[in-house]
């Protein structure tokens, strides 16, 4: 065998171990699928990142309401105090005029018993004579609906103008 020869036989050898074994390059291969491992985990970080953006928007947007809420809540709280703090003075202004009324009827009552005169209709002949104007119960009254008309109406006004 010649050298050419020789060479031939050692280069076939070397094509047939090539071609015809199986030759498995384990680096390489792991390499590649790590490359598409790296892709993939690459892939569902972006989407986890773009899933929190929206949550802490969502998150912003529902604190931005609750604040609202709550503003509205203490607005509403706060005319509601005022509405029974008024209808509270509105009760006992009532009360006092209803007492002052009871008194001047019981003064009347005294007056038509000892021999006053006493007209029905307005009560004025006794509240005379009893040293009472006819129209001291109902003049405070006057006044206090002059005031509530020079508001804008009567007690209901009163109240939805406070609120």
């Amino acid at each position: 065998m010649t050298d050419v020869e020789t060479l031939e036989e050692r280069v076939r050898t070397v094509e047939r171990a090539v071609t015809d074994g199986d030759h498995d390059f384990p680096a390489a291969n792991d390499l590649g699928e790590l490359t598409e491992r790296v892709a993939a985990l690459e892939q569902q970080v972006t989407a986890l990142e773009e899933q929190t953006e929206e949550l802490s928007a969502a998150t912003q947007a529902l604190r931005g309401y609750v604040g609202n809420v709550r503003s509205v809540n203490e607005r509403v709280e706060g005319r509601a105090d005022t509405a029974l703090a008024a209808t509270e003075r509105l009760e006992r202004r009532l009360d006092e005029l209803a007492n002052e009324d009871a008194r001047i009827d019981a003064r009347v009552d005294e007056v038509g018993h000892d021999g006053g005169t006493v007209d029905n209709a307005t009560g004025a002949g006794s509240r005379k004579a009893a040293g009472i104007d006819a129209s001291a119960g109902q003049g405070e009254s006057d006044e206090t609906d002059d005031r509530a008309t020079a508001r804008g109406g009567g007690v209901l006004e009163q109240i939805r103008s406070l609120l």
